[in-house]
């Protein structure tokens, strides 16, 4: 099925512009969100859990659930991330 990815990039500042490469290094945010409906269940009147927010990293041995493949276009290097928390 299809599962709608509601994405935004958040522009925190630039650390580095090279004119003479026609390159910039640039510091964001990419967050993600997304509704799993394959993951969905129907809450009861006894008090069920009618959300749940697991971890998610990138890193697939990090991560506890499926996080869609990310990639950036007219990238030199690859997305770099600081480091993962709980």
């Amino acid at each position: 099925g299809k599962v709608d990815i509601e994405m935004q990039l958040i522009y925190i500042h630039v650390t580095e512009i090279n004119e003479p490469q026609s390159t910039a290094e640039i510091f964001v945010w990419l967050l993600a969100r997304w509704s799993d409906p394959r993951l969905a269940w129907t809450p009861s009147n006894d008090e069920c859990a009618t959300q749940l927010t697991v971890y998610a990293s990138i890193d697939a041995e990090k991560t506890e659930i499926w996080v869609p493949d990310i990639d950036l276009f007219n990238q030199i290097e690859g997305v770099q991330h600081m480091p993962d928390a709980k």
